[in-house]
Parts: structure tokens; sequence; C-alpha cells
């Protein structure tokens, strides 16, 4: 399923890679709002919940029409609860089929819109962290000159047995999707790193064998388990994030976009929510 998610976005995001990364967040958000609206007309109540929030209106105007009655507001509330309870049941089954998917779709746009590529004479850190059966005993490992001159190291490893980790500082050089490739115990493997410009998938971690790495990190495959790597990191710069002049992280910019674009787009669809 991830890696038939990455190819889907890797695909539609093309075009935009030269596009202002905000304006590309904003066109997903809408097609996230469709989505949803689709998924919610099809698969809630939507009568139940037309009359739900019918009933919560005629209560609240009851309210406003007997506010000198203590009594009457009182039951007024109650019924309106009930009501908000109705609204709830019937939103349930739709919440239940999107969570999943939005979910997924979450994880894969982190990858896109968290960090930034590298620029060109930019400096990072290159860290390979072991698990913890190796705590002490740090195999020897060696970062390969990159095939494509792409970066330089610039430190011998630093091993920090404490952390689990072998780090070293490289400098990127040119342009492009580039390999990190590393030596240990006459065995190969490899960690992708991307310099350039707009909006591109990035990796920062090529995480060790297991379920949680595999999905939190979905652009590469994860390490062989023998391998006994937990994970490979590369400190990939921030992407400023800002909506109407706010700083904030990407995925609150997604969400406050998706409400906004459903709740424009949820009359004109026919969709009662």
């Amino acid at each position: 399923m991830n890696t038939l998610v990455t190819a889907v976005l890797d695909w539609l995001l093309l075009p935009a890679r030269d596009v202002h990364p905000m304006v590309t967040l904003a066109l997903i958000a809408l097609v996230t709002s469709v989505g949803m609206l689709i998924i919610f007309r099809f698969t809630s109540n939507q009568r139940g919940i037309a009359r739900a929030k019918a009933q919560v209106v005629s209560q609240v105007m009851a309210i406003r029409l007997f506010k000198d009655d203590p009594w009457i507001t009182v039951k007024c509330l109650g019924r309106a609860l009930h009501a908000n309870l109705g609204y709830l049941r019937h939103s349930l089954v739709p919440i239940a089929v999107m969570i999943l998917p939005v979910a997924l779709l979450l994880i894969h746009l982190d990858s896109w819109f968290t960090g930034r590529p590298f620029r060109v004479d930019e400096k990072t850190c290159v860290s390979v962290r072991f698990r913890p059966s190796s705590a002490g005993t740090l195999p020897s490992i060696s970062l390969l000159p990159a095939r494509d001159a792409g970066f330089l190291s610039e430190t011998p490893p630093l091993r920090i047995p404490s952390l689990r980790e072998i780090n070293w500082r490289i400098r990127l050089l040119t342009e492009g999707f580039h390999s990190l490739d590393f030596e240990m115990n006459s065995r190969s493997f490899s960690k992708q790193l991307v310099v350039g410009d707009g909006v591109q998938r990035i990796t920062s971690s090529r995480p060790g064998s297991g379920f949680p790495g595999a999905l939190l990190y979905p652009g590469e495959t994860p390490l062989p388990e023998d391998l006994g790597i937990e994970a490979i990191t590369v400190d990939y710069p921030p992407r400023p994030c800002s909506l109407l002049g706010v700083s904030m992280a990407w995925w609150m910019a997604f969400f406050l976009m998706t409400l906004v674009f459903a709740f424009l787009l949820k009359k004109p669809m026919g969709v009662v929510a």
C-alpha cells in the first residue's frame, strides 16, 4: 500500500515541483476536501443528520423565545444535547471510513512538506544508529565517496557508543538525487540524498526492518534486519510554512485549508454535515 501511494503522489506532484509549496498544499487540501465530502455523503445518514441539525436549531430558538422560563430553558438544553448526540452517532461511520486513508495521506505528505531539499554547498550530519544489542561494540563502517561527486565527506566517522551512533558531516556539491553508500562487513547499503529546489519528496530516515519504520518512513525500503541497524538518518532543513502570514506546521495549515474548502463545497455538492 505504501509503495502504491508513494508512486501515485510522485506522479501527481511531479508538475507541482516548481510551484510554491503552499499552492501545492492548497491544491491537495482541495482534492482531499472533495474526496472527504463524497465519502461523507454516501456513508452517512444524511436524513438523520439533517433532522438532528434542525432539532438543535429549533431548541436554540426555543431557548431565546422562552429565556425567562428556567424550566423550559433546561428542557430545551437537554433536547439540544440529545440531538447533538444523534448527530455524532450518524457521523461515526464516515469518520471511521475516512480516518485510515487520511492518516496514510498525512504520513506520505510529511515526506513532501516537513523538510526541504538541500541547497548546493550546504552541510549536514549523516547518522547510522544501531540496535540496542550493538551498544558498546559498534562495528566498523565506511561512508564511501560519492559516485557522482554529489557530496563530500568532511569528517572521519564520529563513533558515539552511548548513543549507538556513528556520524559523518558532509557538504553537498551538486543538485540531483544522490546515494549515500555505506560498507560494513563486506556488505553494501545506501540512503537517498536530495539536493535541489522546489517541492520534492525527501525521506529523513531509512529505517531498519519492522512495521513502524516502514509505515512512518515510506519513501525508502527498510534495511535488512541482519545488519543490526535501527536507522540511517539525514538532517534535512525544515521547510518554513505560513498561512495568511502566520507561521505554523504544514499539517495544521493543511487541516485548516481542508476545513475551509469542505465548508465552502458542502452545499454545492449537496452534503449535509
